[in-house]
């Protein structure tokens, strides 16, 4: 109980020391970022399709291909791996086969 107290209060430092010095703004700014990809979980391909309606597998590589959806591999050969936010972001876009997807 007692550190769910204190949250505000810590919020309420970080904001202070990230206006005192850049290198906490620095530091904060990269803990942000790890903390972001740990809570945004990768996706495998079979895991996406039925988001956007069950399309082939390789409609789905056509995606990736062309850069309307972007991935992640682990190595060179492996597997494409798609961020969740990624997933939405497309989703929110408009999944449309004949006309390009938006850039944002």
């Amino acid at each position: 109980m007692q550190s769910s107290n204190n949250l505000p209060a810590l919020k309420a430092a970080a904001i202070r020391a990230r206006q005192a010095s850049p290198l906490a703004a620095t530091i904060l700014q990269q803990f942000e970022d790890k903390r972001s990809i740990y809570s945004d979980p990768l996706l495998s391909i079979a895991e996406c399709r039925p988001a956007l309606g069950d399309v082939s597998y390789s409609t789905f590589r056509k995606l990736i291909a062309t850069g309307r959806i972007r991935t992640w591999r682990p190595s060179p050969r492996g597997h494409h791996k798609i961020r969740l936010s990624e997933l939405q972001r497309f989703i929110r876009a408009g999944f449309n086969q004949n006309q390009p997807d938006a850039q944002q």
